[in-house]
């Protein structure tokens, strides 16, 4: 197993690094254009993009089998995302040089935005296959339609078909292909992939949900301080005996929405942070109202409901006039900043 010898800061300090020598101009541009290339890409596999690598690898290998055994996952990476990586390096390096607090959030949209393309340009290149198998097989059945003067059975499809297209060796895909011909909207590019759970998303949901995880790391740089002070000032209006309640209710919402919460921990409840360290079953709402609540749980639901929900979005909209006037710049429009 590939092993990367620098942790995600170090690799970070190391591609500031490069970038900050690139405005050099004693320095060898063209030489630290494609390091910086390098490091980035390398910062991609293993940190940034590290399941969607994964899958770029593995499906490269299927793909090419044998001629790929050689390789290193990470030169296969390289390959399949550097074409699509160097415009964003190019536009980086050809702006005013930019301090590591504004470089890295504007690499990381400019990648997903790139790694995004990428996967786009994947499925439209696998349904252009798939719709040009889709017109070989009509005409294999056209042609033997009119040779048999009547409408041939699935078997005889199938057997014309692997004898003409001999790639089609199993039933079952040859039958997918029959079933895709006799729908009557068959898309020359999908709209829609699907993902683990079986449900289907966009390609930008899908691409977005990727990177939720690293997008909240840098939030979490230039704002956990906000949210902390926010956070108790806000909490410190509510009742004193409600505090404890309330710290819990969003502690539940913080682990349950925001993966990289460490810098968030001092506000956040010990006790549920100790099951989450211990993979335990999490409280549910409910389990958290009745514990600091004495009421009639027959209305404990609704009303543990309602007041959690209504103390996760008033606090989310005092955050968001906080951040605002301290970073103007950062749009909430349809958003919610701790998903």
């Amino acid at each position: 197993m590939e092993k990367q010898k620098h942790n995600d800061e170090e690799l970070k300090d190391k591609i500031y690094d490069i970038y900050s020598k690139y405005y050099d101009l004693s320095s060898n541009r063209l030489k630290n254009l494609y390091l910086l290339l390098k490091l980035v890409t390398k910062w991609c596999k293993y940190y940034v993009f590290k399941k969607q690598a994964r899958e770029i690898i593995l499906n490269k290998r299927k793909k090419e089998g044998e001629s790929e055994l050689g390789k290193t996952g990470l030169e296969i990476f390289q390959e399949e995302i550097d074409l699509k990586f160097y415009p964003v390096i190019k536009r980086c390096t050809d702006k005013d040089k930019m301090s590591k607090k504004d470089f890295f959030p504007y690499l990381y949209k400019s990648l997903v935005n790139a790694i995004n393309e990428y996967y786009r340009d994947q499925l439209i290149e696998g349904s252009l296959k798939e719709n040009r198998t889709l017109k070989r097989i009509k005409r294999i059945i056209e042609n033997l339609k009119n040779n048999l003067g009547r409408e041939p059975t699935k078997d005889e499809q199938i057997r014309a078909i692997r004898q003409k297209i001999p790639e089609l060796k199993k039933e079952e895909t040859i039958l997918d292909y029959l079933h895709s011909m006799a729908n009557i909207n068959v898309k020359l590019v999908r709209e829609t992939i699907i993902v683990n759970d079986g449900n289907e998303m966009s390609i930008l949901d899908t691409i977005e949900s990727h990177h939720s995880t690293y997008e909240n790391e840098i939030l979490d740089d230039s704002i956990a301080d906000i949210i902390k002070d926010e956070f108790e000032k806000f909490i410190n209006k509510k009742e004193k005996k409600t505090i404890p309640y309330y710290r819990a209710i969003y502690t539940l919402h913080i682990v349950k929405t925001v993966k990289n919460f460490e810098k968030l921990r001092p506000i956040l409840d010990k006790e549920i942070l100790d099951i989450c360290e211990k993979r335990g079953k999490l409280p549910t709402k409910y389990k958290i109202y009745m514990d600091h609540h004495d009421g009639d749980e027959s209305t404990a639901h609704s009303t543990g409901s309602q007041m959690s929900n209504d103390f996760i979005n008033d606090f989310e909209e005092t955050l968001k006039k906080a951040i605002s006037k301290k970073y103007p710049k950062i749009n909430f429009q349809n958003t919610n900043i701790n998903n």
